[in-house]
């Protein structure tokens, strides 16, 4: 049937062209450009009486093509792209435009292959989108990210999929999706039903190193937390319609897409290409409307003109807009793609919060319109007015920031504590530094607003990264007080850690400094700073800017007193792993206790190091007043000054430190008793050390000093 199809459409063409050729048609065709596009495009249309060109339909006279595309040829069983285990469960594969290999087409249908068929399955809902990507590997983010500018092509409507009943290819029919032919692409599959199942058919998949993404989860089910990124991509075939008579894709001009603080009076511009006689505009800050091809974004319909200039000066808004080209010979259209930019113009200079008048009344409002504008030339200081502000925020990705564009937080004048409250989660920070870079907070003081384990704030100062190749790097956390709560083992006063796996040095958590900062009232870790094995990260600075140890300014861990930091728990001063070339100096570590009345035994350590590479510098500290009690009769914890386990890479300078004050009591009294009190404890690694000075004092039932 293809083949006469085929045949039929020939004959139909050279019909035509005999009929363009009696009439001098087919050279006012080749010179299209040279007379009324407008007016031609009237004579084309369908509710024009009596034209001989009525006739002509793009199904008729165009010599489309179907093709099939496959790609992956594993033959292991994977759980993806829909599974039945779990309530929801979300899947997403990144093909490339070099593996579609089709050019520009339209996806009509796309197949999965089934390994085995199990019974048992529940009827779910399922939803396929597609979606235009220059990604070239997945990083692990949330649903919510991941369909964010993609198109819904299916919907089963409702719970009423109950799995594959055959192995091989299963089909889906699509809503056809106009693939541009040079994008990569996404596949992203969103399944649910309401209750368990235990049924698990499997897909078979390819390695594709980092391109396919999974989330799954039953109640607990969140589509804003990150996904997890994996290589196991499931083998796929796609059914393309391509064309050689459709219109080229558009391409873009200016603004650039995604442009942040673009003149009010800025005009669009575009390019078109082959086989394009005019043109629709679409044009709105609904994008919704924009990418449904709504009628009430249409700003300029059968155009020729490749600028629109929006009337007026546009409002501060993000604006979205797509140019659908037409071939007016064939009634052909091509989509291009959805472009955004905005017009808020970036934050510069000073701005206040808090107070009365201010220009932000809440950090978290300060905040989101940071992310939305950007940072201007120079960069904006925030003048925080004093007072207590009960809340808890994120800083993402800042647009825009560089040396030179920084974002600064301080106080106006007088105290300013952020003190929100948790939930029952063990993971909750009160203030987020994720993947944003040169952002400051100068003395913003923390303190954990929770009152039970039902709303605790676990970590004060948080830095992370936002993605596997976006880490939080260059910022600062200086001259504040952080104060959390002791009674809850999972409180860290600072903590520094990637929530997604690197997958290159820029999603590593570097070049950030903690200065100046007074620390106490925790349990487990006064401090975490803690990287990746593969890309550590790199820079990271924690001291006080001034060695005298009766600066005002001075770095103290447990600055509350004794058993300021610990409890019933192994507890650190401040704990340090997978770090490249690090920094420590001039800080007290004081205060700590592990254990208590109890008859369980933990150890103390003061500064702890482990895995590291490049030179580590430790210098100009104080260790003392660090102790691990217990009741027990037969052993006591162990106490640690300063513990190094770098491995045999780096080389760890360590100069001027001073160690002094460590205990570990018990309630045992005869010479049987386990005890040990370790000033400087090395390892293995390479050293230098010159000019420390270690005091160990201890109970007179002191054992193995």
């Amino acid at each position: 049937m293809n083949a006469l199809r085929k045949v039929f459409h020939i004959l139909i063409k050279f019909v035509f062209v005999l009929m363009f050729a009696c009439v001098g048609f087919a050279q006012e065709i080749d010179e299209l450009s040279e007379f009324d596009k407008e007016a031609f495009a009237l004579s084309m249309n369908p509710a024009v009486p009596a034209s001989p060109i009525e006739v002509i339909r793009s199904s008729d006279v165009i010599d489309e093509s179907d093709v099939t595309v496959t790609i992956g040829t594993g033959t292991t069983n994977g759980s993806y792209p829909i599974y039945d285990y779990w309530w929801n469960v979300a899947s997403a594969s990144l093909y490339t435009a070099a593996e579609i290999g089709t050019g520009q087409g339209t996806i009509t249908h796309l197949r999965w292959y089934c390994g085995n068929v199990a019974s048992g399955w529940g009827a779910r809902r399922v939803y396929i989108y597609l979606k235009h990507t220059t990604d070239t590997q997945i990083s692990a983010i949330s649903y919510t990210a991941m369909i964010t500018g993609a198109t819904l092509v299916y919907d089963s409507g409702a719970e009423n999929y109950t799995g594959p009943t055959t192995i091989g290819w299963n089909e889906w029919d699509i809503n056809d999706f106009v693939y541009d032919g040079t994008s990569n692409l996404y596949v992203i599959m969103y399944s649910y039903r309401g209750a368990y199942s235990s049924s698990t058919t499997h897909w078979y998949y390819h390695t594709a190193t980092n391109m396919q993404w999974y989330k799954q989860a039953d109640s607990s089910w969140d589509p804003s937390t990150a996904g997890t990124v994996s290589s196991n991509r499931p083998n796929i075939q796609m059914e393309i319609t391509t064309s050689p008579t459709a219109p080229a894709i558009p391409i873009l001009v200016s603004p650039a897409n995604g442009a942040f603080g673009v003149s009010p009076t800025a005009t669009l511009n575009w390019q078109v290409g082959a086989n394009t006689h005019n043109w629709d505009v679409y044009f709105s800050t609904n994008q919704s409307h924009v990418q449904t091809l709504n009628p009430a974004a249409l700003v300029a319909a059968a155009s020729t003109s490749t600028t629109y200039d929006p009337p007026g000066n546009m409002a501060e808004a993000i604006y979205y807009w797509r140019v659908v080209t037409r071939n007016i010979i064939t009634n052909e259209t091509t989509n291009g793609p959805v472009w955004w930019f905005n017009t808020y113009q970036p934050l510069t200079g000073i701005k206040t919060i808090g107070g009365t008048n201010p220009d932000f009344p809440t950090f978290t409002q300060a905040i989101s319109t940071l992310q939305t504008v950007g940072v201007g030339t120079g960069g904006v200081i925030f003048n925080v007015r004093p007072g207590n502000y009960p809340e808890r925020f994120t800083v993402p990705p800042i647009p825009n920031t560089s040396p030179t564009n920084t974002v600064r937080f301080q106080p106006e004048s007088g105290t300013v504590v952020v003190n929100g409250t948790g939930t029952t989660s063990t993971t909750e920070a009160m203030i987020t530094l994720q993947g944003c870079d040169y952002v400051t907070f100068s003395g913003i003081n923390v303190q954990d607003g929770g009152t039970s384990s039902s709303n605790y704030v676990e970590r004060g100062y948080f830095i992370t990264n936002a993605s596997a190749t976006d880490g939080a790097q260059y910022n600062v956390i200086e001259n504040c007080t952080i104060n959390m709560t002791r009674s809850n083992t999972s409180s860290r006063g600072i903590y520094q850690s990637t929530t997604f796996t690197p997958s290159s040095a820029a999603g590593a958590n570097s070049y950030n400094t903690w200065q100046n900062l007074k620390i106490g009232n925790c349990a487990t870790y006064a401090g975490y700073i803690y990287g990746n094995s593969t890309y550590p990260d790199v820079g990271t600075i924690v001291r006080s800017t001034s060695p005298n140890v009766n600066s005002p300014n001075r770095f103290v861990v447990g600055y509350n007193g004794a058993g300021d930091i610990g409890g019933l728990v192994t507890t650190y001063g401040l704990y340090f792993g997978y770090q490249q070339d690090l920094t420590v100096e001039n800080v007290d570590v004081t205060g700590i206790q592990a254990g208590g009345a109890s008859t369980s035994v933990y150890s103390a350590y003061g500064i702890y190091l482990t895995t590291t590479t490049g030179t580590i510098n430790i210098r100009g500290n104080r260790v003392f007043g660090i102790t691990a009690f217990t009741q027990s009769t037969s052993s006591s914890g162990s106490v640690y000054g300063i513990y190094l386990s770098p491995g045999t890479t780096p080389t760890v300078n360590l100069y001027n430190n001073f160690v002094y004050n460590l205990n570990a009591v018990t309630s045992y009294t005869t010479n049987t008793a386990t005890r040990y009190v370790f000033g400087l404890y090395f390892v293995s690694g390479n050293f230098n050390v010159y000019h420390n000075t270690v005091v160990v004092g201890h109970p007179t039932n002191a054992l193995n000093l």
